[in-house]
């Protein structure tokens, strides 16, 4: 079900604006969110190291990317294309079910971490 891709230091995976709904899962290495501010800026809101699970705000909500991710350094990650989570949700309904539920509290994990950090800026 998942694809083991090999990501170079510098790679984008994610793209803002992009409408792929596939997930990743960071096995090794480091990853980092970024986004756009005015003028083309980007920030960085967060690094992520092995364990972390990218790409679950579009499979969950139906958007497009909200942000890029990018490799930090050369790093491993297992890739569940949209196309395989159908086919899994066929095949899989119980073990799909468990995985949403997982995507669903990562997201409200990340929600939490940009609320403590929205909180702790200057107004």
């Amino acid at each position: 079900w998942l694809e083991k891709r090999a990501v170079s230091a510098g790679t984008t995976i994610i793209k803002a604006g992009d409408n792929d709904r596939d997930v990743y899962f960071l096995a090794d290495g480091s990853m980092s969110v970024w986004i756009r501010v005015s003028n083309n800026h980007e920030v960085r809101v967060r690094r992520m190291s092995q364990g972390a699970v990218m790409g679950e705000m579009a499979i969950l909500m139906d958007v497009s990317r909200t942000a890029d991710i990018r490799a930090d350094e050369d790093s491993t990650v297992y890739q569940l294309t949209s196309e395989k989570l159908e086919k899994l949700e066929r095949k899989h309904p119980d073990t799909t079910a468990r995985l949403y539920k997982f995507l669903a509290q990562n997201l409200a994990g990340t929600v939490m971490r940009s609320n403590r950090m929205l909180s702790q800026t200057n107004p």
